[in-house]
């Protein structure tokens, strides 16, 4: 099924979308941290593809959180996402994502894609990124350590990568299976208790996407997190 049929013309309720040349910019609008505390987000674009977002308190007029963005080949590329030390762990990095999303949206593109260090790893996972990288750039790596790594816990997943390293298939087919291998591990690593300890198999990090069809399919959970957060959008 395609996706315009589940998901045609998407508008804010309230909220309202600014046309700039080509591109559909959020309106300014209020939400909400872990502990109820408001900010504002607003977009500013910068150069002809690239756009900033922030988030900043209101009561304090600081600035939070802030992320470079870039659209791109139908894609929303996330750069420079970062959020000052005194401000962490209030689900403003989820915040962020929220706007990525609704921007994606409103601008009709294919997926939100990003970096992530192997610290961020567990949050992007989290929130539906998923492993997008090339065979012969990081994956080949990565699935050569899971390949070797000995924790009885996840010998499933070195099996795994051990088989696909033995197999003569094109490299395209390689890095879907590949990355599909490295979620599958990722996804068990986010329900232990010390997993930065448990990455070492994303020593460089990744090349993460989360796509429209992930959105969709999951509209539920990210529906939940606009309203947690009060942001006046559905999906």
């Amino acid at each position: 099924m395609k996706i315009e049929n589940l998901h045609p013309n998407i508008n804010f309720q309230k909220l309202k979308t600014i046309k700039n040349d080509d591109l559909n910019l959020f309106d300014d609008f209020s939400c909400r941290d872990k502990n109820y505390q408001v900010y504002t987000v607003n977009i500013n674009k910068i150069d002809n593809d690239k756009l900033n977002i922030t988030i900043n308190d209101e009561d304090i007029f600081d600035q939070s959180s802030k992320e470079e963005i870039q659209i791109y080949n139908n894609r929303l590329i996330v750069n420079n996402m970062a959020t000052k030390n005194s401000f962490q762990e209030k689900g403003l990095g989820t915040i962020l994502h929220l706007a990525n999303i609704i921007e994606m949206l409103e601008n009709n593109l294919g997926s939100v894609n990003l970096f992530a260090t192997a610290t961020a790893l567990p949050f992007h996972a989290k929130f539906g990124f998923y492993p997008d990288e090339m065979w012969e750039e990081g994956l080949y790596n990565n699935i050569v350590k899971l390949a070797k790594q000995k924790n009885p816990l996840y010998n499933n997943y070195s099996k795994r990568a051990a088989v696909l390293l033995a197999r003569d298939i094109p490299l395209t087919e390689k890095a879907a299976i590949g990355n599909k291998i490295m979620y599958d591990y990722l996804q068990t690593i986010l329900s232990q208790k010390n997993k930065l300890e448990l990455l070492d198999e994303f020593e460089y990090g990744s090349d993460m996407v989360l796509d429209k069809n992930m959105i969709i399919a999951n509209k539920n959970y990210y529906n939940n997190l606009l309203k947690k957060h009060c942001i006046d959008y559905e999906i």
